[in-house]
This record gives C-alpha cells, sequence and structure tokens, in this order.
C-alpha cells in the first residue's frame, strides 16, 4: 500500500506577487490596461477570513473595471501537472502543463471570453447579474456574491512512471531531419516487459522532450500504444525504430523512409480572444499519493471609492 505525503498548502512568496507550492508549479494576477495592453503584477495577500477549508487569499485590483490575466509557471517544478479553474458549482476548466513551462490564460476556456475585474458597484445591472446566478446555482444572493468575487485553483501532479514486469533496457533509434540533413540518435531506456507502447512513449516524452503526440515506433511493424512491449517481442537490449510524425516540416516522406528502414515490400467574461494554448499530456496519471491542498483567489477593488 502506497504512502500518503503531508498535504501541502499554497503559499504567497515573500514580494506578494506569486503564489504557488513547494514543490514547483506557482500562479499570479497581472491587470492589463485596456488602453495601451501595459502589465501589472497584482499583490496577493492571506484574507483575514480564511479556514483550512477555502484556504483564500485577496488580489486587489486598484481600478474599478480592467481585464486581468493568470500566468501559471511550473518552470522549476519536478513534475507535469494537472490544474484547474472553477468559477461556480459547475463551470471547472482543466488544463495540463509540463515542467519546465509557463501559460498565460486571457480566458478560463479555449477560444473563451476576456477575464475582466468590476468593482460591484451596487448597480442595478450587477444586482441583476447576481440574483440571475443565485437562481442558476440554487443558493443564497449572499453566496452567490462570495462566489462571484472568487476563482478556486486546484492542482494534482502526474503519476511517476512505474515499471512493470520484467525490467530490460530498449534502445532507441531517433532519426529526423535538421534542415536538410538526416540525424540519427541512438538513446537507450530502463522499462519493464509488461509496459506498454503509450507507457513508452510517456517516458521518452518525459526524458528526451519528444512530445508523445509527434512518435511514431517501429519495430518490424508499426507499434501501436495499447500494446505491451511482451506483445511486441520487445526484449532486452531490443532497439526500437522512433521517427516524428512530423519531419522538416512535412510529412514523413517514402523517400525518408526507404532512407531509414529500406524499400517498401507491398489529431464577467467579455469579448471572444485568441486564447488557443491548450496542453493535453497523453496517457496523464495524478499522483494520489501526494496532497496538494486547493486554494481560492478571491479578487477584490483597492481603488479609491467613488
Amino acid at each position: 500500500m502506497s504512502k500518503t505525503s503531508p498535504a501541502m498548502r499554497a503559499v504567497v512568496s515573500e514580494d506578494s506577487e506569486w503564489i504557488g507550492y513547494g514543490f514547483g508549479p506557482r500562479f499570479r494576477l497581472r491587470r492589463v490596461s485596456t488602453v495601451d495592453g501595459s502589465k501589472r503584477t497584482l499583490k496577493l495577500m492571506p484574507s483575514p477570513l480564511d479556514t483550512d477549508t477555502d484556504n483564500t487569499y485577496i488580489c486587489c485590483f486598484d481600478v474599478p473595471q480592467t481585464d486581468f490575466e493568470v500566468e501559471v509557471d511550473n518552470v522549476f517544478s519536478a513534475a507535469n501537472i494537472e490544474y484547474s479553474f472553477q468559477y461556480s458549482p459547475v463551470f471547472i476548466k482543466r488544463y495540463h502543463l509540463r515542467r519546465g513551462q509557463r501559460l498565460t490564460h486571457k480566458a478560463i476556456d479555449i477560444s473563451g471570453k476576456q477575464l475582466v475585474f468590476k468593482r460591484n458597484d451596487g448597480s442595478q445591472t450587477i444586482d441583476d447579474v447576481i440574483r440571475l446566478r443565485a437562481n442558476r446555482y440554487g443558493l443564497t444572493v449572499e453566496e452567490t456574491l462570495v462566489l462571484c468575487s472568487r476563482i478556486g485553483v486546484a492542482v494534482k501532479t502526474e503519476k511517476p512512471f512505474e515499471i512493470k514486469g520484467q525490467q530490460m533496457r530498449v534502445n532507441i533509434h531517433y532519426t529526423y531531419r535538421n534542415g536538410g540533413s538526416l540525424m540519427k540518435q541512438d538513446f537507450d531506456l530502463k522499462i519493464g516487459s509488461d509496459n506498454t507502447v503509450g507507457d513508452m512513449k510517456r517516458l521518452i516524452d518525459e526524458l528526451e522532450g519528444i512530445a508523445y503526440k509527434d512518435q511514431k515506433l517501429f519495430k518490424v511493424k508499426y507499434l501501436f500504444d495499447s500494446q505491451t512491449l511482451k506483445e511486441c517481442d520487445i526484449d532486452d537490449n531490443c532497439t526500437v525504430y522512433l521517427v516524428p510524425k512530423v519531419i522538416g516540416g512535412l510529412d514523413v516522406s517514402d523517400l525518408d523512409m526507404n532512407e531509414i528502414y529500406g524499400q517498401r515490400g507491398l489529431v464577467c467574461f467579455m469579448g471572444p480572444t485568441d486564447q488557443s494554448a491548450y496542453f493535453i499530456i497523453r496517457g496523464f496519471e495524478t499522483d494520489d499519493t501526494r496532497r496538494v491542498i486547493p486554494f481560492t483567489l478571491e479578487l477584490r477593488f483597492t481603488g479609491p471609492q467613488e
């Protein structure tokens, strides 16, 4: 039975600009000027009403209405992560982010509407929106007012790679194009006989940075993701051939294949944005032994009152 690690709680950085976890991933909010597009990082502070259940941090806006964005930084993390944004009981969006990468959200959803902060000025328009959402979610007006000022954030790490069956060494012969030149590279993997071809692709992705979705693996025949290495007759010191799905910006040609393998026999939100980055890690499994406590970002206006 696997041991569960102590729960990890998010903390704010010394400059109050980031909130994150000790194992790497961190988040920050930036105000974006609707006039010139300039950006300013907003300060974060623990809520005086914070509890162990909601883990709330206040983000202070100094203007009554502005666009904003959320930056997710996994550059110094030791693991790939899955994170989610929750805006209501039913509005939850999940993303994957590899270690060593970062992503900025102008919208929560892909091709979604621009994230905008607006001060609750007590206007009829604001009251109508709150009451509409209260009816939709089956909550009181007071509960909905709190909900609409918050974005919940939850983080999970990817399950470490597990060797299944008899451990063996497999040589990967990687052939790709660099400009007009055909390049060749060999590297070894430690993997198990009961691991699948999909597991092997995930390990290559993790160790060599060749994206899972861009890999084609061959022995004598094309290897399918669901097959185990044993089923593919791959054993210790065996060689597997790897080619990218794209070589030099073009599909792999018959000439490339001939050169590699020999002659052939016979994939408030306002106006629309261009938010398009969406990372999906194939074969992602969460590490249930690492307990990461979600946190909530509460948005508040701290500028002069009118």
